[in-house]
């Protein structure tokens, strides 16, 4: 037993010591070849460093590139930014009548309605240039079922810092407030007086040139206008072509004084053969300082053929209480004669005259609750129609004598106003 171990143990050393030897007789042959496949090794990496120190270079300087692209479309929708300008207002008024008689298709009857008084615009002015200028202000009014329009579209050029081109769509010139006429913001009223503002005139297509100068304490802006209108009619569509204005404003810090002319030598009626002249003359007086507003204008039309002549004024006062601004308007509108032989082919079936005669006292109160935000409530009285139911629509839509909505008008007629203005 002895023995056998010995033997055992002998024999599992020898076996050691032969893999030993062998193992060191392999590592011995290949460790040329070991060598070799440690210097490609090297070789590898040293190459993929100096790839990956190039790649990483690469990445920086892709870097330095995105970010001067980025530095310049940054720069540029800064820029784009600075170049549009977008503003806008708006006006939402609930309005009754006391009578179920429109006046001059503002939609206002017998019950309470935000329709016909509730508009919003935005206006976008983009500067091409520091000359010229795009604008184009899109409109929706309750009385035209908040249909989408086009109000103004043109193209503003300053050939130099007091002439002033324009080219397209945009406000006529006819009254002092023509500019403004849909910013209910920019004057005391709810609505501007229907008896001298016709609804519907304020805009014309075609171009108009202006210029800027001062003398002494008065600045002094006269202005000429060609282009066409189309005037809304309830019975017939009155287009207006080849038209001119001319206009001049004076103003001296509160005081200011307006006047105008325009004149369309070709003016069309639909269903009625023949071509027609029109001509407005319109003049203005404005005061307005810190506590006291006193506005005064006055407009002539005369026609050729498919309309009476016809004069309206109004004038208002106001007084300025802090945030507070009672006021009164008074108008009166009427055609100094009565209809003619040229015009009785026009008349409606039962009409004989074509007259109108129509007084209106208004008396509001605005609060400028912010500075961009008013506050009015107003309270209309109609009288004085002398039988021609004044601007009142006392004839029916097929254009026949509406005796039944002439009776129930009389020879008067209320609307209360309330609501607010709102500019941004």
């Amino acid at each position: 037993m002895v023995y056998s171990t010995h033997t055992r143990t002998y024999q599992s050393t020898y076996k050691k010591l032969l893999r030993y030897v062998l193992s060191g007789s392999i590592l011995s042959a290949s460790a040329p070849l070991l060598a070799d496949r440690v210097d490609e090794l090297e070789t590898q990496i040293k190459k993929m460093d100096t790839e990956n120190k190039l790649l990483i270079k690469e990445l920086k300087q892709d870097n330095k590139k995105s970010a001067k692209r980025i530095s310049s479309l940054k720069n540029q929708v800064e820029q784009s930014n600075e170049r549009l300008r977008i503003n806008g207002f708006m006006s939402a008024y609930a309005t009754r009548a006391q009578k179920d008689v429109d006046l001059q298709g503002l939609g206002i009857d017998d019950s309470w309605s935000f329709r016909p008084d509730t508009m919003g615009a935005i206006q976008m002015d983009y500067k091409l240039s520091d000359r010229s200028t795009v604008i184009m202000q899109y409109t929706a009014q309750g009385g035209n079922d908040y249909n989408l329009n086009m109000a103004w579209g043109y193209i503003a050029y300053k050939l130099t810092d007091d002439f002033l081109f324009r080219v397209g769509r945009r406000q006529s010139s006819l009254y002092y407030h023509s500019e403004t006429l849909d910013v209910g913001f920019s004057y005391p009223w709810v609505r501007p007086p229907v008896a001298l503002y016709v609804p519907g005139i304020s805009t014309v297509e075609g171009v108009g040139i202006s210029y800027t100068t001062q003398f002494g304490d008065w600045v002094i802006v006269p202005e000429m206008t060609y282009g066409s209108a189309d005037f809304p009619n309830r019975f017939r569509a009155i287009s207006a072509r080849n038209g001119g204005s001319a206009s001049v404003s004076f103003n001296n810090g509160p005081l200011t004084f307006r006047g105008s002319y325009t004149t369309a030598p070709k003016v069309t009626v639909e269903g009625v053969a023949g071509i027609f002249t029109t001509e407005y003359f319109t003049t203005a007086l404005v005061y307005e300082d810190d506590r006291w507003l006193f506005f005064n204008e006055l407009s002539k039309n005369s026609s050729t053929g498919y309309q009476m002549d016809r004069l309206d004024l109004l004038s208002t006062l106001g007084y300025k209480i802090e945030k507070w601004t009672p006021y009164i308007a008074y108008t009166h509108s009427y055609s100094p004669k009565r209809s003619d032989d040229r015009l009785r082919s026009l008349l409606p079936p039962g009409v004989t005259q074509m007259r109108w005669d129509m007084k209106s006292y208004e008396l509001g109160v605005r609060y400028d609750l912010t500075p961009r935000i008013a506050l009015k409530a107003q309270v209309d009285k109609y009288d004085d129609f002398d039988g021609t139911g004044g601007l009142f629509e006392v004839t029916t839509d097929a254009g026949l004598l509406d005796t039944a909505a002439l009776e129930e008008l009389g020879d008067s007629n209320m609307i209360w106003s309330i609501g607010a203005d709102v500019i941004f």
